[in-house]
């Protein structure tokens, strides 16, 4: 059976490290093995690099990457600053955000705005992606 590497590398009996997209053939089912890991593919093992599987095209069934969309992650940041005690900083998502001169902090799918002049979160109850704006718009000048 043929099994591609779902995500991460998999080092294999024979030493070698499979990463991420490589194709490894094996008589045992690694998806039961290595839960998550791997997905079985049919047909077979690429012998040169024009038989490596072409780059996906997005579409209904894959995210922009190009990826399966059968795990949910939230969606990554635009910075590269280190995660505060808010979470990771994603103002630059929200138009508004900037507007109003606040900022906004991501933790998991939960996002919290928080006024950079005194450090004060803002909303009481943590808020999803789509409810940010909302909330901000009360901080607009009238």
């Amino acid at each position: 059976m043929l099994f591609k590497v779902k995500n991460g590398e998999h080092r294999g009996r024979d030493k070698k490290v499979y990463k991420k997209g490589d194709i490894i053939e094996s008589n045992a089912d690694l998806r039961r093995i290595f839960r998550g890991k791997f997905r079985e593919v049919h047909g077979r093992k690429p012998s040169s690099p024009e038989d490596v599987e072409k780059p996906k095209i997005p579409g209904p069934d894959l995210d922009e990457g190009g990826e399966d969309k059968d795990v949910a992650s939230p969606p990554k940041s635009d910075t590269t600053e280190k995660p505060s005690e808010y979470g990771v900083k994603v103002t630059s998502e929200f138009p508004t955000a900037k507007k109003v001169k606040l900022d906004v902090y991501r933790k998991a799918f939960w996002h919290v705005v928080v006024d950079p002049e005194n450090g004060n979160v803002l909303n009481d109850k943590k808020l999803r992606k789509k409810d940010v704006e909302p909330f901000l718009a009360q901080y607009r000048e009238g």
